[in-house]
């Protein structure tokens, strides 16, 4: 399954391939589900270093000795893991030539395959005529430190006092839901992995209302590596979602209680 990204393209190989048997129903839900998260998957899903500051203060990179062919291009390859309370450890092909991850396998600590994605080949000067980039959804509009978030959101903003470790803000975002409403979308980081807080203001009765928990509750989906928790906190909608445990998402989420 080929892709184009950048200026190169790259291959996503499975690690096992899985096919099950659905009705057109289920599949027609699949692809939909499949495109509210490709904005995630576009920008977050991949190994990347994000922030090279945060990721020496995070992570350790050991050069293994290995040298790999990847897309005919030479590789070094590199153990990454972070250096306090990690669950997870890269393997990462990087290109001598230019520095890019061609490939990269993702694993627990006790060996379990959790993703894998490698370039098959590397094209510098490609046609992208044809290409369909992605386009975002939700609005996002950056927000500087000093802009007034409360007068653009019109509620005052709520944010977590306690982060997994390492974790430490990096950017926060207006984006809208798919009835225009304002939310403050504020994004952590460790150097690699990406953690959202996203606040919708207080909870008040119309049409989507009734998707939300009850009052002081919170749903958990559990989506391997992946996991996000969405609560009615005091009256607040909240959302957070990250590469973390269910537990640690808890743990955020209760303590941005106002």
């Amino acid at each position: 399954m080929a892709h184009s990204q950048g200026d190169g393209q790259f291959a996503i190989v499975p690690l096992a391939l899985v096919q099950p048997r659905v009705n057109q129903q289920l599949a027609q839900a699949f692809l939909v589900q499949q495109g509210q998260r490709q904005g995630l998957n576009y920008r977050y899903r991949d190994f990347h270093i994000h922030d090279l500051r945060l990721f020496f203060q995070n992570y350790s990179a050991v050069d293994t000795g290995t040298r790999a062919n990847v897309a005919g291009r030479e590789c070094a390859e590199f153990r990454i893991e972070k250096l306090a309370q990690g669950v997870r450890r890269y393997t990462v092909a990087v290109a001598l030539e230019h520095g890019l991850v061609l490939r990269y396998v993702e694993e627990l600590l006790d060996g379990t395959p959790v993703a894998k994605m490698e370039f098959t080949a590397v094209d510098f000067a490609p046609d992208l005529s044809q290409v369909i980039w992605h386009q975002p959804k939700n609005a996002e509009q950056l927000l500087a430190r000093s802009d007034p978030q409360a007068q653009i959101l019109g509620f005052q903003p709520i944010l977590p006092r306690t982060l997994p470790p390492g974790y430490q803000m990096v950017e926060q975002a207006i984006v809208r839901d798919e009835l225009g409403n304002p939310w403050l979308k504020t994004t952590y980081g460790d150097g690699v992995e990406r953690l959202f807080f996203v606040h919708g203001g207080p909870l008040v009765p119309g049409p989507l209302a009734s998707k939300w928990p009850k009052p002081d509750r919170v749903e958990v989906l559990d989506a391997a590596p992946w996991a996000s928790a969405q609560g009615n906190l005091s009256g607040q909608k909240v959302i957070a979602l990250g590469k973390v445990s269910p537990d640690e998402l808890l743990i955020v989420l209760d303590s941005s209680r106002p």
